[in-house]
């Protein structure tokens, strides 16, 4: 199942756990880093609490699943019957989508630059 010779996972469940989607795939043999896996959600999806987050569950491993920037993927952003592609970071066990999803309405924080100081010589 490396580098993208894999066939498309069909998830067995989906849980809401403290207000954040699981999705539970079909065990596999192991799971390398950046490792492509390909995977649709065939149950309904819960969508009371749009702003939680997603993860996948496999093998007994829950990876969080992070957009190109590094922030949680959130429930409003999937869809049942479409298929995800994710490449699996296994250091800090993650999944980082691959496939493009809607933008989130959740409101990411934003930071500002400290002013400027002059010093006297």
């Amino acid at each position: 199942m490396y580098n993208c010779e894999c066939k498309v996972l069909k998830s067995t469940t989906v849980t809401i756990t403290d207000g954040n989607l699981v999705i539970t795939l079909p065990n596999v043999s192991t799971i390398r880093n950046g490792e492509i896996i390909k995977f649709c959600i065939t149950q309904s999806i819960d969508y009371t609490n749009p702003l939680g987050t997603v993860s996948v569950s496999i093998n007994g491993t829950t990876f969080p699943i992070l957009d190109k920037y590094g922030n949680s993927v959130r429930i409003s952003q999937i869809r049942t019957r479409k298929v995800y592609v994710v490449a699996v970071g296994a250091q800090t066990p993650n999944m980082i989508m691959l496939t493009c999803i809607p933008c989130s309405t959740f409101s990411y924080p934003t930071y500002t630059a400290p002013a400027a100081t002059s010093t006297s010589v």
